[in-house]
């Protein structure tokens, strides 16, 4: 819930509550795969971008005008872009950072995916990160550290990770990165 409305999704929809009445706001319908049951993430935006619910489905990320529940045309092709990698639970949101896991099966199948990271603002990729070595390779500077590129830095302490690709920069300063084990 943010600024007294509640977002959550539905089997075939994602909507916008009253939470005192149960009154829908808006409604988004989402074709070609239900949304990720687990919730909705917000971006409170900035200057030049209202605030935005968003959302997996399958392969697919989704974002919503926070007010009214049209696709940002900004965001992708009309609010939506293929993340190639499914993943079917809440992004995490930090300032212009979305980072979505991925839903893999381990084994012969197919490996366990890397997490990912796209521009809020825009959809744009900002990279995977790689595997836990990449911690070895990582410069500490001051108590800072700044993981390469595409890497998600994992270590204790304050660290900044750098997310980079084809013209789009993302950086999300962490503070005490934790794990976070969600059961569903």
């Amino acid at each position: 819930m943010v600024n007294a409305i509640m977002y959550l999704p539905a089997p075939d929809r994602v909507v916008a509550l009253d939470p005192q009445t149960g009154k829908e706001i808006w409604r988004h319908p989402v074709i070609g795969g239900p949304p990720s049951r687990r919730g909705v993430g917000y971006s409170p935006g900035d200057a030049s971008h209202a605030p935005r619910i968003i959302f997996t489905s399958g392969r697919r990320l989704f974002a919503l005008n926070a007010e009214t529940g049209a696709p940002e045309a900004g965001f992708g092709r009309n609010g939506e872009v293929d993340m190639v990698v499914p993943y079917n639970s809440v992004p995490f949101i930090h300032k212009n950072v979305i980072v979505v896991g991925a839903n893999t099966p381990a084994g012969p199948v197919g490996a366990p995916g890397n997490a990912r990271a796209f521009d809020a603002r825009t959809g744009a990729s900002c990279g995977n990160s790689a595997p836990c070595r990449s911690r070895a390779r990582s410069a500490t500077t001051r108590g800072r550290v700044t993981a390469g590129k595409g890497a998600l830095a994992s270590m204790r302490g304050p660290s900044t990770s750098r997310w980079t690709s084809s013209g789009s920069s993302c950086t999300s300063p962490w503070h005490r990165p934790q794990p976070v084990f969600l059961r569903g």
